[in-house]
């Protein structure tokens, strides 16, 4: 049986794999895969501490997180910010609030709209980061 980190992971990646940006598609890169040279989704999955709002010692534990997807769009491409902003709305469209995932008997929800912060810069790409906050009970 897989712990429920494992479950709460398959269950957000399960909802991700359903993305459908633009033709041609925007690739989405998992942790520990190598990113494509062009425009692509950075998944990061950082669950936060978890809370235990009962005494007993089988009481249900809130485990909130937040999955980061990041629009990340070569330094070269000169296309408006708005087009990356754009795409970046239909990721956070994709996770309505309260929408429910389930895997592995465990169901995560979006607990609000996602975010979406103003774009920066590294060395190679332009970071547009949508952030999307979850919890589950387990």
């Amino acid at each position: 049986m897989a712990s429920v980190e494992v479950n709460i992971w398959m269950a957000l990646r399960s909802r991700v794999n359903t993305l459908s940006l633009g033709s041609p598609s925007v690739p989405v890169v998992y942790p520990k895969a190598d990113a494509p040279a062009g425009r692509h989704i950075r998944v990061s999955f950082m669950p936060n501490r978890v809370q235990r709002p009962g005494v007993g010692s089988d009481s249900t534990h809130v485990r909130p997180g937040i999955l980061q997807l990041s629009l990340m769009s070569p330094v070269a491409d000169q296309e408006a910010a708005e087009v990356d902003m754009e795409i970046a709305g239909q990721v956070a469209a994709h996770f309505p609030a309260d929408h429910t995932m389930a895997f592995g008997g465990l169901q995560v929800r979006v607990t609000r709209a996602p975010d979406i912060a103003q774009a920066f810069r590294d060395e190679a790409h332009w970071h547009t980061p949508v952030s999307v906050f979850w919890e589950s009970y387990a």
